[in-house]
């Protein structure tokens, strides 16, 4: 009998080692993931675009590294969110920054992979286009929009009431 409690003591310690090494297994395939997208793939020069880092953790909020942007784009500052939710029992943790960005000259560039914590991001080619056609675009738009003024009287005087209206007609879908 001593002998087969031994044995089972040696099944049930097997048993542990292999519950743990499978806990420390889904730990690491539950590791955080970065994601980096942008709104746009193909732009101009001085076109203003969207990059979106998103990690699906609670991160420090100053890991992002925008340096590595510098020699090829102007960025701003980014906008920061971070959320927490309970679904089921189950909590989920997002932090994601959003910056603004613009090539500073034609080529085909790559945004670098960006790492945050122990997670990366992919690396992103970006198409960057003259801007002729923007600027001629942009001018065709500016004499698109317009300002007119109403009022309901062809002659005032000092002191009169009259109804005045303002329209202002905008040639292009404002977003």
């Amino acid at each position: 009998m001593n002998r087969l409690s031994f044995g089972k003591r040696i099944a049930s310690s097997w048993l542990y080692i292999a519950l743990i090494l499978s806990a420390l297994v889904s730990t690491q395939a539950m590791a955080a993931q970065a994601e980096a997208t942008v709104s746009k793939n193909v732009v101009g020069v001085n076109e203003v675009f969207q990059l979106t880092v998103s990690v699906d953790d609670s991160v420090n909020t100053n890991s992002l590294d925008l340096t590595p942007l510098s020699p090829d784009f102007a960025y701003g500052r980014p906008s920061i969110s971070s959320g927490t939710s309970m679904i089921n029992g189950v909590i989920s943790r997002n932090t994601s920054w959003t910056v603004a960005l613009a090539a500073t000259k034609v080529g085909t560039f790559t945004i670098p992979a960006f790492q945050i914590g122990s997670s990366k991001t992919n690396p992103i080619t970006i198409t960057v286009l003259k801007s002729a056609k923007q600027s001629q675009s942009a001018q065709a738009n500016q004499s698109s929009n317009s300002i007119e003024g109403i009022n309901d009287k062809s002659t005032i005087y000092v002191g009169e009431s009259i109804n005045y209206r303002v329209r202002i007609l905008i040639g292009e879908q404002m977003d």
